[in-house]
């Protein structure tokens, strides 16, 4: 009787771990919308985003449904998506923003939807394409103060975010 119960619970303990699906070390980490940090993430300030993602645009993860849903998993209040111009300028008018995600190649016609001068503008964050050059991040870095790329985790896209939101915060007092 001993050596069945035995064998039983040896083929149940066998049997049961082996039925579900294994990831590698630290893959469910690194697969968006999966990882701990945004649970426990919570951002100094929760911000409004707009997210410019036109079909055309070359940087693909800012078009992500499952990026935007960890953005809103980690605390910000909303995220919105326009796909076009004159959808982004209806955006605009409709309701303030406090940061715009928007792709290298697209900072030309955002710049010309949107005035980023007034004081209520959106703090624009540029995400670069997968490979920029060197140049191209030195110029996005004087320009916006930012380096974005496609292939940087959700905790870094976190991380730009607040220091945005903390440095718009310091200029409007």
């Amino acid at each position: 009787m001993r050596r069945v119960l035995f064998l039983f619970t040896l083929a149940l303990v066998v049997a049961v771990p082996g039925s579900q699906r294994a990831d590698a070390c630290g893959d469910k980490f690194l697969q968006v919308g999966r990882g701990i940090l945004q649970r426990f993430y919570v951002p100094n300030s929760s911000a409004s985003i707009l997210v410019f993602a036109p079909p055309r645009s070359g940087t693909s993860l800012i078009k992500e449904q499952k990026f935007q849903a960890a953005l809103q998993l980690a605390g910000h209040k909303s995220v919105t998506v326009v796909r076009d111009e004159a959808g982004l300028s209806k955006a605009l008018s409709e309701r303030q923003f406090d940061l715009a995600l928007v792709g290298q190649d697209d900072l030309a016609a955002f710049g010309l939807a949107a005035d980023v001068t007034q004081p209520a503008a959106p703090t624009v964050l540029p995400v670069m394409n997968k490979k920029p050059t060197k140049s191209e991040m030195e110029t996005c870095k004087r320009q916006y103060d930012c380096e974005l790329k496609t292939t940087d985790r959700l905790d870094n896209f976190l991380k730009v975010m607040d220091d945005a939101m903390k440095a718009r915060k310091k200029a409007k007092r």
